[in-house]
């Protein structure tokens, strides 16, 4: 009988409903049924279901070392709180693939502990369909923002560099978007990385003859294909000489090495071209050893930088259109540098 009473209620109405709006009951329906609207009743079904505040989902859905550390660091009133909070939560695997000493560090220092999970978190609450390619989000650490990428290509939503894999996950007060790699702070500029990093001492040489110190240390993004000094010393050192030498040549190699925009690997597909700020192509191969650019190896990737990505390489990139970047006096030291790496123009 209540069914029966329902069910006649809803004829009433939709009755009425016509004869005041002049419609029929299929327009009605229409716009009951609008898309827009049965996703809002989709979503707010969802939000009734969540039971769980963000430290008790992390557990429900296998984050328990994110949990754990979430625990161990002293967050867990705050993210029990009423929030809301957007939480970018690394799974188990991603913590036990950091480098053993970074894992150490987690063990026995709650201070830096508390600092790296702080970067993994935002007030509001964001759905993966809301986020924007280059956005910064502000993370709880404070001063460092938290760099979102979507390559449409691949479908991709990266984190600073970490792909998102379990997505909207819905708690009581936020939202978990779990990702396959652990989030590292960004270490300031491109100049300001490569300044400080010992392993660099060629490259930051190569950058302040070039004159572009200051631009990549600007806003950008770039994506930087960065040599190590072992990369630089593969060339012979009479030539190498010459190269940091002239800063034209210099300038328009090291603009081979560097894209607009940024560009993790998550974004990278094996057999494309990549387009240079210098406006030449580099190619991209993705093998089971890891990332190649050119004849490079990739040796550390997405390494987040306030103003874009860098990669280390373990070899110098040389365009293949050598006139382009070069005058009749350097052609036969480009002529010396195909042969040995076999580079074919």
């Amino acid at each position: 009988m209540h069914e029966d009473k329902v069910a006649f209620i809803l004829f009433v109405f939709l009755i009425i409903s016509s004869c005041l709006c002049h419609s029929s009951p299929v327009d009605i329906w229409r716009i009951v049924l609008e898309p827009q609207n049965i996703q809002h009743v989709k979503r707010s079904r969802i939000r009734l279901r969540a039971t769980q505040d963000i430290p008790h989902l992390a557990v429900h859905i296998g984050l328990s070392d994110l949990a754990s550390f979430i625990y161990r660091a002293g967050l867990t009133d705050t993210l029990s709180s009423k929030g809301p909070f957007t939480v970018f939560g690394p799974s188990d695997l991603a913590f036990f693939q950091l480098p053993p000493e970074s894992r150490k560090v987690l063990f026995t220092n709650n201070t830096l502990l508390k600092e790296l999970l702080e970067y993994h978190v935002v007030k509001g609450s964001y759905f993966q369909s809301q986020f924007k390619n280059e956005e910064l989000l502000d993370s709880l650490l404070p001063g460092y923002k938290i760099r979102i990428n979507k390559y449409k290509k691949n479908t991709v939503t990266t984190a600073s560099g970490a792909p998102l894999y379990l997505q909207d996950q819905i708690a009581t007060n936020g939202i978990i978007q779990s990702l396959t790699s652990v989030m590292i702070p960004p270490a300031g500029t491109i100049t300001y990385f490569v300044k400080t990093m010992s392993a660099f001492s060629i490259l930051l040489k190569a950058v302040s003859v070039a004159g572009l110190a200051d631009i990549l240390n600007g806003a950008g993004p770039f994506t930087l294909f960065a040599p190590s000094d072992e990369a630089f010393f593969k060339l012979p050192s009479a030539e190498l000489d010459k190269l940091l030498n002239d800063p034209k040549l210099i300038k328009n190699i090291l603009l081979y090495h560097t894209l607009k925009g940024t560009v993790y690997s998550a974004g990278l597909t094996n057999g494309e071209t990549v387009q240079t700020i210098s406006n030449m192509s580099i190619n991209i191969t993705i093998t089971s050893q890891g990332v190649e650019v050119n004849d490079a190896m990739v040796t550390m990737p997405d390494i987040t930088v306030t103003n874009g990505a860098v990669h280390v390489i373990n070899a110098v990139l040389l365009p293949s259109n050598l006139n382009s970047v070069t005058n009749d006096r350097y052609l036969h030291f480009f002529d010396n540098l195909n042969n040995e790496f076999n580079i074919v123009n």
